[in-house]
């Protein structure tokens, strides 16, 4: 079921250190306009381009998720990805002043916190959740397995087992009403073991006591004192949590299976990485961030070729017919080339046509191999396009549409007498000045005909300028 889209109302800062980096960051969240999505932002790099949190951006580097685009990167985005998911908060633009997300005190409850008190604003854009229709799995070697399954809502469940009595846990989250609760507490962990060849590698430069638990197996339990003379200074470890909770932290674990809880925490912030709410239900045995990347992969592909479907099904329901059409745009036959609006959705608008071969310029066109005009098929795009920005106003008649820029057209498959084509465009961004930016494609049979970009100005009938 679909939902408003949602952003902040005031800007939220956090100040810490990256665990793998060592950096001192300072990360602010700001309200973004409807269908911006989540954003990182390098304010430490000159003209540094905006980095969307999606699956295509996403890379593992060691024991973390990164993003990365155009040259720039952003490390160790999960935790607050997994943050705004679960509070559905979708559009906002994070800038940091340095490579990594803080990562605070290892957990993603202080995130969590002040998204939990800040106002929330509800945007006029709505929202699909991506719904799994079939079985999903991936495996690696390694007992590492994540498995997708039709649900009716988002459900998680994650089990570990290390080969230790810290490390055989199991956890579920039915609900994000208990992510607050149950799952963002939970702290990032490693072994005791590992602290030297960590060290060695430079991969952890930030982490400490305060921001990582480290867990000691038995069977190094006689080697504390090398252990943890290899701490960073100022470092104080417990053997009462040693011998209590089997961990070199003061206090002891959150709970009895933080170790799992984290895992899930770190799931939940990868998979958020798909940009909507997922409706599935995910059983993980293992899961780490290169196995959440892979799968998160799979689970959109198979998402995306059941939409295409979907999404591009002729006999879709009409949100505009042909006398509404003619009340926005003012195309006349046979220059009107667009039957139906059948989804028009924030940034986002679909119509249909029915090409027949009683259409004027078949007959001259490639006259004994008739194929429909190249230009007809960028008119159609222009078409859609010029509905979808003027429904943006209030009195989407009272404009005319001039578009002032085609760029990055291909046409990949000629379209024939009898072909239902299907065209989608999408504006890239809010228009401002008056201007459109578009991205827009047609299809056949759920195959790709043609796309390209279109850039159109909006103007008054009545004065002759730009619209706002």
């Amino acid at each position: 079921m679909e939902r408003k889209q949602r952003t902040i109302k005031s800007p939220l800062t956090f100040e810490g250190m990256g665990i793998h980096t060592g950096e001192s960051v300072r990360m602010e969240l700001h309200p973004a306009d409807v269908d911006h999505g989540i954003r990182f932002v390098r304010n430490d790099i000159p003209d540094a381009v905006p980095i969307r949190a999606d699956i295509e951006h996403a890379k593992t580097v060691f024991r973390n998720t990164t993003l990365a685009y155009d040259g720039v990167e952003v490390h160790t985005v999960e935790h607050i990805l997994a943050s705004l998911s679960a509070f559905e908060i979708d559009n906002v633009r994070i800038e940091l002043n340095a490579s990594e997300v803080p990562i605070m005190d290892g957990s993603a409850l202080p995130f969590a916190d002040q998204l939990a008190i800040v106002e929330k604003e509800s945007q006029a854009g709505a929202l699909h959740p991506l719904v799994l229709s079939q079985n999903v799995s991936y495996e690696e070697d390694n007992q590492v397995s994540l498995l997708g399954l039709p649900s009716s809502s988002y459900r998680l469940q994650v089990h570990i087992d290390y080969g230790t009595a810290a490390g055989n846990q199991g956890v579920r989250l039915d609900t994000l009403d208990d992510f607050v609760k149950e799952i963002a507490p939970s702290r990032t962990f490693c072994f005791a073991d590992e602290i030297e060849s960590l060290q060695k590698q430079s991969i952890v430069r930030g982490g400490d006591l305060s921001n990582a638990l480290v867990v000691v197996p038995q069977h190094v339990r006689g080697n504390l004192a090398h252990i943890t003379g290899l701490l960073p200074a100022g470092n104080e470890w417990d053997e009462a949590s040693v011998a209590e909770y089997g961990v070199l932290n003061k206090g002891g674990t959150r709970f009895v299976n933080e170790l799992a809880r984290h895992k899930l925490l770190d799931l939940m912030g990868d998979l958020a990485l798909l940009g909507a709410p997922l409706q599935a239900h995910i059983i993980a045995n293992k899961p780490g961030h290169k196995a959440n990347i892979a799968f998160a992969r799979r689970i959109r592909a198979s998402i995306q070729e059941t939409d295409v479907r979907r999404r591009y099904d002729p006999a879709a329901p009409t949100v505009l017919d042909i006398n509404q059409l003619q009340e926005i745009i003012p195309h006349r036959y046979p220059f009107l080339l667009i039957d139906r609006i059948t989804l028009l959705s924030g940034y986002t608008a679909i119509g249909v046509k029915n090409f027949t071969f009683n259409e004027p310029y078949f007959q001259g066109h490639f006259p004994k191999n008739p194929i429909l005009p190249g230009v007809l098929q960028v008119e159609m795009m222009a078409q859609v396009g010029a509905v979808l920005a003027q429904k943006t106003f209030d009195s989407p008649e009272k404009y005319w549409t001039y578009f002032v820029s085609i760029d990055r057209v291909r046409f990949k498959k000629a379209v024939l007498p009898g072909s239902t084509v299907v065209v989608e465009t999408r504006l890239t961004q809010r228009i401002t000045k008056g201007i459109a930016y578009m991205d827009t494609k047609a299809l056949v049979d759920h195959e790709v005909v043609s796309q390209g970009r279109l850039v159109a100005a909006i103007v008054s009938k009545e004065t002759g300028t730009r619209a706002p």
